[in-house]
């Protein structure tokens, strides 16, 4: 019986142990990530006393963690102040990310920059099976104009200026088929028609780099588009949504900030 209690108490010392090694494992890689997130998030600010303080720890435990993490290679010294920035680790890590991210998500950044700048809808576009889709739309709440484009809208490549940069470097065999009819589809008296017509107008985008529709696919609604191409030479379409008055008014002038944004990305 003794030898059963003893066993017992043994049993129950030794999950308390486990017990505690657990919580202590879990609390330094909270530490870690905490510090992981200050360096990041503020790099080359904080120093190890400033991290000890900002985290309410001791000084010896965030060396331990600052040693660790450059062995790793996130964090590294900044090289003025006694500072600490991110290390080569943590570019991977965010080059990495940013390939796995969708289009919309890259660059959803830059279209709000846009919209800010330019007061109006900004949108991306992609190729995608066959046809325009729109993959984004970002516009601040208040705008006058409601956005004529959805998120997932699909079609009108011809109508639509995000559509004609998309067109703009493809064989017509890889035309949408609605836009290798005869007749192209109209949405509004001032849709172009005509293939050839097309033609010519994807031309000058291609000369230009630039895309522009007015009144094309809505009627009091003109739009304006370039493209962005990735490392790997494929072409996404951003552009902006306007009134036609605005767009004669201002037009050369959103031009001009929307191909600066898109240039300085």
């Amino acid at each position: 019986m003794a030898s059963d209690n003893r066993d017992g108490c043994g049993d129950r010392r030794s999950a308390e142990g486990q017990g505690s090694l657990h919580s202590h494992t879990l609390t330094t890689v909270r530490r870690s990530l905490e510090v992981l997130d200050l360096v990041v998030t503020h790099s080359g600010e904080f120093t190890a006393k400033g991290l000890a303080r900002r985290l309410g720890t001791s000084l010896s435990t965030v060396y331990h963690v600052i040693n660790t993490l450059e062995d790793v290679g996130f964090v590294q010294p900044s090289g003025h102040g006694g500072g600490l920035e991110p290390g080569p680790a943590m570019a991977r890590l965010h080059r990495s990310m940013g390939e796995s991210a969708s289009p919309a998500e890259r660059m959803k950044p830059l279209l709000r920059q846009i919209s800010d700048r330019t007061d109006t809808w900004s949108y991306l576009a992609v190729w995608a099976d066959g046809d325009l889709e729109i993959a984004d739309v970002q516009g601040r709440a208040g705008l006058r104009e409601p956005p004529p484009l959805r998120k997932g809208f699909r079609g009108a490549a011809h109508a639509l200026a995000l559509g004609k940069v998309l067109l703009a470097p493809l064989d017509r065999s890889q035309w949408p088929a609605r836009a290798r009819e005869p007749v192209l589809e109209s949405f509004t008296d001032h849709t172009i028609r005509e293939p050839a017509g097309l033609a010519r107008e994807l031309a000058a985008v291609r000369r230009l780099q630039l895309a522009t529709d007015r009144e094309e696919f809505a009627t009091g609604v003109c739009g304006i588009a370039v493209p962005l191409y990735g490392d790997d030479r494929r072409v996404v379409s951003v552009g902006i949504s306007l009134g036609e008055r605005r767009f004669l008014r201002e037009g050369p002038a959103l031009t001009h900030i929307v191909r600066d944004l898109v240039g300085h990305r």
